[in-house]
């Protein structure tokens, strides 16, 4: 390698480094004005055991209708799908109160709800708000906080400092698993703790047709081969 290569190089990888400094840099301001890219969003509440896909292509056809307020970084002003503009799933941001809106909405029977920031900033509307993450990159979650207004009120979670409740399992599946970065060989050791007789919690057992039954707070839900396909793939891009 000639030095001007060896130049080329080295510049390409501290452009590279400056890129993704850049990139946690925004995403924290993200995060400090509550706000949320549709990946971002969609992974929230995926995380939750819905299925991280699904649940990106309708909050980006809810944006592109204009039934979901969108914003460009660093703007308050709202970003408006016109004259040929596409959905950046990646790129444009919504505030924390509109997606809980769109959920409400729309998904009632999802009880995941983003939540309130709790330090005032200089906003008329909007407070910042840290979401916390783990080292694996799944998110983590505080004591769920539950608003009663009267009958029928929804239970509104918060992340924050409580692991998301697969989290410990999921890991436990990796770390007996003969690959741990293998989808199929994580999976067989995922279903084999939620088969055992005696099955760490939140795992209720498993089902061919669904997938491992788990205990959402009272609610069972199935966590699929999918699901930790997906979770895997996004820890792994982090």
């Amino acid at each position: 390698m000639s030095g001007t290569q060896r130049e080329s190089a080295l510049q390409a990888i501290t452009d590279t480094k400056a890129h993704s400094e850049q990139v946690a840099r925004q995403a924290l301001e993200r995060r400090a004005l509550a706000r949320y890219t549709l990946d971002e969003a969609a992974n929230e509440i995926a995380a939750n055991g819905e299925r991280f896909e699904a649940l990106l292509e309708k909050l980006c056809g809810a944006a592109q209708r204009g039934d979901l307020p969108m914003h460009a970084p660093n703007e308050l002003a709202r970003y408006l799908y016109e004259n040929g503009r596409v959905v950046r799933p990646f790129y444009e941001e919504a505030y924390w109160n509109d997606l809980n809106a769109w959920l409400e909405k729309n998904e009632p029977r999802i009880t995941f709800r983003f939540a309130r920031p709790n330090t005032s900033v200089n906003s008329a509307t909007q407070e910042p708000f840290m979401a916390i993450r783990s080292l694996d990159g799944l998110p983590a979650r505080e004591k769920d906080q539950a608003t009663h207004s009267g009958p029928g009120s929804l239970t509104k979670h918060a992340i924050g400092t409580r692991s998301n409740p697969l989290k410990a399992v999921i890991e436990k599946a990796r770390n007996s698993a003969a690959d741990s970065s293998d989808i199929h060989s994580v999976w067989a050791a995922f279903v084999k703790l939620a088969q055992d007789a005696n099955r760490p919690a939140p795992l209720l057992g498993y089902a061919d047709a669904e997938g491992v039954k788990w205990d959402a707070d009272g609610t069972v839900k199935f966590f699929t081969k999918r699901n930790l396909a997906d979770r895997m793939r996004r820890a792994n891009a982090r």
